[in-house]
């Protein structure tokens, strides 16, 4: 796009100078993130580029906020921070070179003891390479249940995945979309909480949510994160999620006949179920290319404008009872558990994994009889 093209939108991206924090705050995968920077570096950023960071546009949050009252909100004191970190940077440069800054009195020195459960806040890159190594040698994979509904939400063992809310002021919902147990509530904020995995160990992080996180009856500071451990029970809103190992039979489907496979629309709640036999795509009919979709998601209306036609493929494998998924060039991507594939690119689906497509998010899962 031109430097003097015109755009719909309040502020421009490409001058904009705190652009490269609202394209860390989006959910986009961290390669899409550095293609990002690479476009507006190379000014071959587009009309559509802008479109994904408009969503987490900070300066219009900011703008939004100081309409709603006077009361200074997260949003707002993290650009003031910046704004002063800048100012500090900026006068500390304009001092000569001998001005040396006051001496601080020195502070008596405390032993603090490593934080233990259930008050273990670590980020996930102070965790130890021996805690890292043996959990990855472990095979363990982890998933969170919803009691209220039986879903379950597959985990990655290295990645993350934003819980929250599909929004259509916004859009895009995130990569796990908890609308349909948080019905007639709205607790839980868009981007409510992350997860994140480091070789099998998750940290869970608050993200400045409404309501919160309480994990075991404790609740979560804004902005901090917590390890999680087995058998944990987190509250999100009115949503109670249990973290927990997932169970020695998701890895041997093959051994039960009897396994009834199963996709639920995150959104909505409604369950479709897949019958094992040929493939079947995954899509929005169009009667204008007399066009109609095995899976057709265009009844759902707004959540499913960026669904393609032929979005994915689902083709099923006898011989281990799995499905597998192919992205078929679709023109907003595939997202598994929160790791965008690429075109082509085939994933072997596990119960518990949330399907993204475009912004519409499926939930793969099984019941054994």
């Amino acid at each position: 796009m031109a430097e003097g093209d015109a755009h719909p939108y309040k502020y421009s991206c490409r001058k904009c100078p705190i652009r490269n924090r609202c394209i860390d705050y989006s959910d986009n995968a961290p390669t899409i993130k550095a293609q990002i920077r690479n476009a507006f570096v190379n000014k071959t950023d587009t009309i559509d580029l802008w479109a994904n960071l408009q969503a987490h546009c900070l300066l219009i949050k900011a703008d939004e906020e100081a309409r709603k009252g006077t009361t200074e909100s997260l949003l707002s004191k993290r650009l003031r921070r910046a704004r002063k970190a800048q100012e500090e940077a900026l006068a500390g440069a304009k001092k000569p070179p001998d001005a040396a800054p006051p001496r601080a009195p020195k502070k008596p020195t405390f032993i603090v003891p490593p934080p233990t459960r259930p008050d273990d806040i670590r980020d996930p890159h102070q965790l130890t390479r021996r805690e890292v190594i043996s959990a990855r040698s472990s095979g363990r994979r982890y998933w969170v249940t919803v009691p209220t509904s039986g879903r379950h939400i597959a985990l990655p063992v290295d990645g993350a995945v934003v819980l929250g809310r599909y929004d259509p002021t916004f859009g895009i919902p995130p990569d796990v979309d908890l609308t349909f147990e948080d019905s007639g509530h709205e607790s839980i904020s868009r981007r409510h909480a992350r997860i994140s995995g480091t070789g099998g160990i998750h940290i869970i992080e608050e993200m400045g949510s409404r309501a919160g996180i309480i994990i075991n009856g404790q609740k979560l500071s804004l902005g901090t994160t917590r390890r999680l451990y087995e058998g944990d029970t987190l509250i999100l809103g009115r949503v109670t999620l249990r973290y927990g190992i997932m169970p020695g039979w998701v890895q041997r489907l093959s051994q039960y006949p009897n396994l009834q496979h199963r996709l639920m629309v995150a959104s909505t709640g409604d369950v479709r179920l897949l019958e094992p036999g040929a493939a079947q795509v995954i899509g929005r009919s169009d009667r204008f290319v007399n066009f109609t979709a095995d899976i057709d998601l265009s009844a759902l209306g707004a959540i499913a404008e960026k669904v393609s036609r032929r979005h994915a493929m689902l083709s099923y494998q006898p011989a281990s009872s799995q499905w597998l998924i192919e992205d078929m060039g679709s023109g907003f991507g595939t997202k598994i558990n929160g790791e965008l594939m690429m075109p082509g690119q085939v994933h072997t689906l596990v119960p518990g994994d949330h399907i993204w497509l475009g912004g519409c998010v499926l939930v793969y899962d099984v019941e054994v009889h």
